[in-house]
């Protein structure tokens, strides 16, 4: 692919990102709002979270449409661009697959036990244990990552 249609691409889909967050938070995705796709080529998040939307949506995002994963790589330089006080969120796609995110699996069911709340108890009494017991694992085959998880000893 040329440089420039491989950016365009790439362009595309940090502007899908950030018009999903600005649906999701009622908040406007433009240029110098709080809601913006970085431009390409400069250093730092690919989406730019100001004010409300930093706020509501705590997460330094970087964006990969590519078409040969790397993934490690991609989850380091995630993890270097991080802004204080959020989570590390890394999109990826590539043509004809789907779009997924990877986050740090202990943030994950962080947010999930935050999600349930009283419910957790109601579903599953022992929820806390069974949030303990389960351990995930991503793993890439033919360029295509996967999350197993593993629950051991639930009783």
């Amino acid at each position: 692919m040329k440089s420039r249609s491989g950016k365009n691409k790439g362009k595309r889909f940090q502007n899908w990102i950030a018009q999903q967050i600005s649906d999701l938070l009622g908040i406007p995705c433009e240029k110098d709002g709080d809601i913006e796709s970085r431009q390409m080529g400069m250093s730092g998040v690919d989406i730019i979270l100001r004010g409300k939307a930093a706020e509501l949506f705590p997460y330094s995002i970087e964006a990969k449409n590519q078409e040969t994963f790397s993934l490690p790589a991609w989850i380091r330089q995630t993890k270097l661009n991080i802004k204080p006080n959020t989570d590390w969120l890394l999109f990826i796609t590539k043509n004809r697959f789907d779009k997924v995110v990877v986050m740090d699996a202990e943030k994950f069911f962080e947010l999930y036990r935050r999600l349930l709340g009283d419910k957790a108890n109601f579903i599953y009494p022992n929820a806390a244990l069974l949030s303990s017991k389960i351990k995930a694992q991503l793993s890439v085959s033919d360029g295509t990552p996967s999350i197993t998880a593993i629950i051991k000893g639930i009783e």
